[in-house]
């Protein structure tokens, strides 16, 4: 197993990551990938949804928007994956969880062309590093080797098979690795972007006879539109977010499938969340950018400036984390509860 970044994150080795975005601007001191042991994870704030049946079957007004997996293939895996990463129960994904549980607002707001999406959070995101370090350190069947940046994909004579990979140490000692299966797990943009640059049998790359790889990354894009101003006593329990005994559920207003289709829109969904004075805006500005650093450990060095942390706005922050994505969980079950007592 190779490994670009060591057990903890380094500027240098990070800085690989840096790039140039052509289109929309990334946020300011926005960061998305995490180049030591255990990737990206490290960054997750841990909400986890499920793709609908209408996202992999594709838009008829949306060229190429169908993918190449059946719906029933991905929902075979995902309940493996909830297990892998310890969510709640599969079930809470399930309509049938909430319904009994919806506010009599929350009722009256659903129905129709508006739906209920669903997060589910663990108790904890998921670290791979973290949860699985001891377990690589002492496999008999895994060799873990840090600071191996993969530089090159090798096929063999033929052009259809892998022959050996190359990686390189940043002060540029080199390794040939040598498999009969190979794994290539380096995110969306190193995976694409190690196989375009792969060119010794393909000119055009590996895989890449169509010009397909590559293309088709979507990221999720994250706005705040606007205020939603509550009647007195009104209540919003799942919508708001509730902590569970499992860990945390929170459900979103989404179009329904027929109204997808009808107005020919792509999917989305809308949260809410609370609002705050502008004294705690900025006392949860600064929390905010020291918890990711301290709790987190996913910004090194010039990814994260501290003389900048009380520059940006709560519609910046509140892209990043919510309270309810960077408190620990029995914390926030306990404010919950004392809030829903004071209410």
């Amino acid at each position: 197993m190779l490994e670009a970044g060591g057990q903890q994150p380094d500027e240098a080795t990070q800085a690989l990551y840096e790039l140039k975005a052509v289109g929309a601007p990334i946020r300011e001191n926005f960061m998305s990938r995490a180049r030591y042991l255990g990737g990206s994870c490290n960054l997750w704030a841990g909400r986890t949804m499920r793709l609908a049946p209408l996202d992999l079957a594709g838009r008829e007004w949306v060229p190429d928007s169908a993918w190449p997996i059946a719906a029933k293939e991905l929902a075979a895996a995902s309940l493996q994956a909830s297990a892998i990463l310890k969510l709640p129960p599969s079930e809470q994904f399930e309509p049938k969880w909430y319904r009994t549980r919806l506010s009599d607002a929350e009722r009256r707001l659903y129905g129709g062309d508006l739906v209920p999406t669903i997060s589910l959070w663990a108790k904890t995101p998921m670290r791979f590093g973290v949860a699985h370090c001891r377990r690589l350190e002492r496999s008999r069947h895994i060799r873990l080797v840090l600071h191996a940046n993969v530089t090159v994909v090798n096929l063999g004579d033929g052009g259809r098979a892998v022959e050996s990979i190359v990686a390189s140490t940043l002060d540029r000692r080199r390794l040939s690795v040598r498999a009969r299966v190979f794994v290539l797990a380096a995110g969306a943009l190193e995976n694409a972007r190690l196989l375009l640059v792969s060119r010794d049998r393909h000119v055009c790359g590996i895989g890449n006879a169509f010009d397909l790889v590559g293309r088709y990354f979507m990221d999720h894009p994250r706005a705040v539109f606007g205020k939603v101003r509550l009647r007195p006593r009104v209540r919003l329990p799942l919508i708001a977010g509730l902590p569970t005994r499992y860990g945390q559920v929170q459900l979103g207003i989404g179009p329904s499938e027929a109204a997808q289709r009808r107005e020919r829109l792509r999917n989305q969904y809308v949260t809410l969340e609370p609002e705050y004075s502008v004294y705690a805006r900025d006392a949860y500005n600064t929390s905010v950018g020291v918890m990711k650093v301290l709790l987190r450990r996913g910004h090194a060095g010039k990814c994260w400036n501290f003389a900048d942390m009380r520059r940006g706005g709560l519609d910046e922050m509140i892209h990043l984390l919510t309270p309810k994505e960077i408190m620990p969980h029995l914390l926030y079950m306990w404010a919950r509860r004392t809030a829903a007592k004071d209410q």
